[in-house]
């Protein structure tokens, strides 16, 4: 294998993997895990050291989990796009299990989805006039060794193979060894579906035709992709941006006179509560697959099947540690820090549990969708939100929105809907009008520092400031928050340093403080703006701009 795989595991994957790589609840605990988390926990894991653990999955869960990972936004809020270099990298592990583990996992994809795949890392050419195909033709029909296996007899940079009638190159040749070798795992164990899926990337008259069908089938897969999650709730980028708008533009006094959801709202959580039979596109659908609904519960050592019967306290210990790592998310609801003497909303959700369970499930809902809205329809400083930091954030928000109402005499009305759809609204609302803040704030101390004699004997500085006003301007404008952040940092030109760095992070899509490092692991994470007395403090931070 080549060196895809050979970079060195952090601390934190060293210490994950050590822990439940031989935990004898693991096999269950992944076969009940959801696709995006068992993703996650790949990507964590790292994928040089995922082998033992995706030769545990149940192959229906696998590849949902691999169609998560190979599909990726290219920046926050955007379409996502599906990514060769992750499909590679996901081949080579597999490949590490075993060559019938690769058989059976390419045989359980699609047709359409998997030419997608190869479309994606291959040149295919069934005899075309353009002379690639003219090269290999004789030496295609008149050897008799053309037969075999990925046959090639050219040198190692002018790598292809053939296989039938038809030849084939990698899109890149670094990956060729890779992707040879699951072409000859499928020429051994199906070499007619090999050969359909082949013919139908190749042209007998074009390349430029095979370059159309690679889009055809990149848009096909993507648009069965769409339809399939959206019947599942999923939040596309469009309808999480759609819903934030829509927080945003809302007069206040219609948010806290809502009384129901709206469509968007309603259509996500309508599908957590279906579940639909239809398969994902990443499954062929001329398999029966039932099987694969039982959760593996055996592991090999050496030649031997071992089997495994966890106690329901492994189960849970092995969770625990998941959710510790922020791989699963936890259902209870940690405590905020109050500013007021009313419950804060965690402790109002944790009595809600309590109290009347079917309502606390469907605000448990609410949160994961508003998670997930953050996650397609915004960034965190330009990177993506992960699933714990959304949810942290969304609880954040809501729990402002909630001191907000509470500050006008309503009640918070957690027991019903729109329960924390409404607060997260207000508090959204409230966020939003931070940055406009922020830019007013700057006018203002700029004009009174222009008296002063540093900007009055300076008109070069005088000059720069203001350009750099108008580009905050601008960015802030176009939602551009990376360069709206950079302009804050050059207005340091003229305005205090340490203020311009602390008001830098209000210009986010979800304003916050910036990070502070945790003592546990020391890592940064941000400082949620979470209640009334945060926004003040905020507030403050516009007061301190100016040096002189």
């Amino acid at each position: 294998m080549g060196p895809r795989l050979s970079k060195k595991l952090t601390v934190s994957q060293t210490r994950l993997l050590r822990n439940i790589v031989d935990d004898p609840a693991l096999p269950v605990v992944l076969g009940h895990m959801q696709p995006k988390t068992l993703a996650r926990l790949v990507d964590r894991v790292g994928l040089n050291d995922a082998a033992e653990l995706m030769a545990l999955v149940p192959p229906r869960n696998l590849l949902r989990a691999l169609d998560e990972a190979v599909w990726k936004s290219p920046r926050p809020g955007a379409i996502e796009v599906f990514d060769p270099t992750e499909f590679i990298g996901w081949l080579q592990v597999w490949m590490e299990v075993g060559e019938l583990f690769v058989a059976e996992r390419l045989a359980a994809i699609g047709d359409e989805y998997l030419a997608m795949c190869l479309s994606s890392v291959l040149l295919v050419d069934c005899g075309s006039s353009n002379g690639f195909a003219d090269d290999t033709a004789e030496l295609s029909l008149n050897s008799p060794t053309s037969e075999e296996t990925g046959y090639s007899d050219l040198p190692m940079t002018d790598c292809h193979a053939i296989y039938g009638h038809i030849v084939v190159r990698p899109a890149f040749e670094d990956d060729w060894e890779i992707i040879r070798t699951a072409l000859d795992t499928l020429w051994h164990h199906a070499p007619d579906r090999l050969l359909h899926l082949l013919g139908t990337l190749g042209s007998a008259e074009s390349m430029l035709n095979t370059d159309r069908r690679r889009i055809s089938l990149n848009v096909d897969v993507a648009f069965d992709r769409e339809n399939y999650r959206e019947r599942r709730g999923y939040v596309s980028p469009m309808g999480a941006r759609a819903f934030l708008t829509s927080s945003s533009t809302t007069k206040t006094e219609d948010l806290l006179m809502m009384s129901g959801y709206d469509n968007e709202t309603r259509r996500f959580l309508s599908g957590l509560e279906i579940a639909p039979t239809d398969k994902n596109p990443i499954e062929r659908t001329d398999r029966d697959d039932r099987a694969d609904d039982e959760p593996i519960q055996s592991r090999y050592e050496g030649n031997e099947l071992i089997s495994v019967s966890p106690s329901q306290d492994q189960i849970k210990t092995l969770s625990l540690l998941l959710e510790n790592e922020q791989i699963i998310e936890p259902l209870r609801v940690e405590s905020l820090p109050s500013h007021n003497q009313q419950p804060d909303l965690a402790e109002l959700l944790n009595r809600l549990e309590h109290e009347n369970p079917e309502a606390f499930q469907q605000r448990t809902r609410e949160l994961a969708y508003l998670a997930t809205v953050l996650m397609a329809g915004s960034s965190l400083e330009s990177q993506p939100f992960t699933a714990g930091l959304a949810r942290d954030a969304a609880l954040a928000t809501c729990n402002l929105g909630l001191e907000f109402i509470q500050s006008r005499q309503s009640a918070s009305k957690l027991d019903v809907e729109p329960g924390l759809i409404r607060l997260f609204s207000i508090g959204w609302q409230l966020l939003g009008t931070l940055r406009d803040r922020v830019i007013d704030a700057i006018e203002a101390s700029f004009t009174d520092l222009e008296s002063t004699p540093r900007l009055k004997n300076s008109p070069w500085l005088r000059n720069e400031a203001q350009i750099g006003i108008r580009d905050l301007q601008y960015a802030v404008e176009q939602h551009q928050f990376a360069n709206a952040r950079d302009a804050v940092i050059f207005l340091s030109i003229v305005f205090d340093a340490t203020a311009c760095r602390a008001i830098a992070p209000l210009l986010d899509y979800l304003p916050h403080f910036a990070a502070i490092a945790e003592q546990r692991n020391n890592e940064r994470k941000p400082r949620w703006i979470e209640g009334l007395a945060d926004l003040d403090q905020a507030l403050s931070l516009l007061s301190k701009l100016c040096k002189e």
